[in-house]
C-alpha cells in the first residue's frame, strides 16, 4: 500500500511539476503566444485574488478548529471538512474556468491539456505551500491537501475530454472529487495522529 501511495504521490507531482513546461512549450509550437503569457500572468496573480475568495472558510474553519481543541472531534471534524469543500468550490471554479478558457482559445489538444493542468494546479499548490508547517502532521496535511487538487483537477480534466459538458458540470465533478479525498484523507490523518491528541 505505501508503495501504491508513494507512486501516485510522485506521479502528480511529476504532472504538476512539469505540465506547464510541457503545455507551454506545445503552446508555442502551436503559436499561441499570447496565450501563453495570459496563462503566465494569471498564475502570478490569481493567488492574491485567490487568497480573498478562501476567506469565508474561515466561518467553518475556526469554530472547527476550536471544537477539535476542546475534544469534541465528531462536530469539529465535520466543520473543519465543510471548510475544505468550500475550498474544493473554489479551486473547482478556478480550475473549470481556466480548462474552458485554454481550450477555446488553442487548437492544440495536448497544449491545451498540460497549460490547463499546469496553469490551474500551479496557484494552487503555491497557495498550500504558505501554510505553516510545524510538525509531521501539517507536513502530511499540506501534502494530502496538494494530492487532493491534484487528483481532483486530473479527474475533472479527463472527465471534460470523454464526456464533454458545460462549466458547472467541471465544477461538480471537482468538488465531489475534492471533498470524498479530503473526507478520506481526514480520517486517515485522524488514526495516523490519534495517540497524539
Amino acid at each position: 500500500m505505501q508503495t501504491f501511495l508513494s507512486g501516485i504521490i510522485g506521479f502528480f507531482s511529476v504532472l504538476a511539476g512539469f505540465s506547464g513546461i510541457v503545455g507551454g512549450i506545445i503552446l508555442i509550437i502551436n503559436g499561441d503566444w499570447i496565450l501563453l503569457l495570459q496563462l503566465i500572468f494569471a498564475g502570478v496573480i490569481i493567488p492574491f485574488i485567490m487568497a480573498f475568495a478562501m476567506m469565508p472558510s474561515l466561518i467553518f474553519a475556526g469554530p472547527g478548529a476550536a471544537m477539535l481543541e476542546q475534544g469534541n472531534n465528531f462536530f469539529g471534524s465535520i466543520l473543519v471538512w465543510l471548510s475544505t469543500v468550500y475550498l474544493g468550490v473554489v479551486f473547482g471554479i478556478w480550475s473549470s474556468y481556466v480548462l474552458f478558457y485554454v481550450f477555446e482559445n488553442t487548437t492544440s489538444f495536448w497544449g491545451a491539456i498540460f497549460a490547463s493542468f499546469g496553469t490551474a494546479i500551479g496557484p494552487i499548490i503555491y497557495m498550500t505551500s504558505k501554510n505553516p508547517i510545524e510538525n509531521d502532521q501539517d507536513a502530511i496535511s499540506n501534502m494530502t491537501a496538494n494530492l487532493s487538487a491534484e487528483i481532483s483537477l486530473f479527474v475533472m480534466i479527463v472527465f471534460a475530454i470523454f464526456y464533454g459538458g458545460v462549466f458547472f458540470d467541471f465544477v461538480t465533478v471537482y468538488v465531489a472529487c475534492f471533498s470524498v479525498l479530503s473526507a478520506i484523507f481526514m480520517i486517515m490523518m485522524n488514526q495516523l495522529f490519534k495517540d497524539q491528541t
